[in-house]
């Protein structure tokens, strides 16, 4: 378990780190930017915009803890708080009743949220973004645990917060953390660039690197879209393992990932995003 009054906490720890909220959630839960290194950041990394995936939070809280570098980078851990909370702890963090019951009836009328993705608006963020816009197979215009697009791009706060941040510092490498896979996912539709950065990063943390294909509306996809750096998706959990994620995948998340931030701080040196 990993939940939002956990961040807050770990956050609270950090030494010789910049907090910074950028944003609300639906249900106004801040969303943290923490800021570490001397300067404009050109380093962004974020996780947890999955619900079920709240130890890409835990991991990042570590990862941005064990940087000494100082080369700016900033580490979003924590996109979606109010979904990390019910696949949690379910419907108790959930005060409003209308609410509630609204999530209750999406979940097919279940209290258990552990395979839940979405936001606490049954929207799956990381089909939120204007690239493709409801043109992936697997997405649905109906609210529901995963996959459910919204009303358009940005509706939600949560991938607003995240446009703006990205669009206001330009990021020459932007690393979107999920959970179950150990792959890295890189380029969009016909956009393919940095492949030699891309496999550097698979050799370091010893996974396999893929073209995305039949990928819409996500982080990265938006980002390969609009921006001249590298984005990438590293998918760092076993793709053996099952929902909720054990202590052992973490501890060999952990491992995987290790210094892993100043690598990417080289990378980002390799890589550039025209103004």
């Amino acid at each position: 378990m990993y939940t939002y009054s956990d961040l807050e906490k770990d956050i609270l720890s950090l030494e010789n780190t910049e907090s910074e909220i950028i944003g609300k959630s639906t249900l106004d839960k801040n969303i943290y930017a923490l800021h570490k290194g001397n300067g404009k950041s050109r380093v962004l990394i974020h996780g947890a915009i999955h619900a079920r995936e709240f130890l890409t939070a835990k991991l990042l809280i570590e990862l941005i803890k064990d940087y000494n570098g100082s080369f700016p980078v900033t580490v979003i851990p924590m996109v979606n708080p109010d979904g990390v909370d019910l696949c949690n702890l379910g419907l108790d963090s959930i005060y409003d009743k209308e609410r509630r019951d609204y999530l209750f009836s999406v979940n097919g009328k279940s209290s258990d949220f552990t395979l839940w993705k979405a936001n606490a608006n049954a929207v799956d963020l990381n089909v939120n973004f204007d690239a493709g816009f409801g043109k992936g197979k697997l997405n649905l215009t109906y609210p529901a645990p995963e996959n459910y697009i919204g009303e358009k791009p940005f509706s939600e706060k949560e991938s607003f917060a995240l446009k703006n941040i990205t669009e206001k510092n330009r990021y020459s490498l932007t690393v979107s953390y999920h959970s179950r896979g150990e792959v890295i996912y890189y380029g969009y539709e016909n956009i393919i660039r940095y492949e030699k950065q891309v496999n550097k990063i698979a050799d370091k943390l010893g996974y396999m690197p893929l073209l995305s294909k039949d990928s819409h509306g996500g982080y990265k996809d938006w980002y390969t879209l609009n921006f001249s750096g590298l984005g990438i998706t590293v998918e760092t959990g076993s793709d053996n393992a099952s929902y909720p994620l054990s202590g052992k995948v973490f501890e060999k998340m952990l491992k995987d990932n290790e210094d892993i931030i100043a690598f990417y701080t080289e990378i980002a040196s390799e890589t550039e995003v025209k103004l």
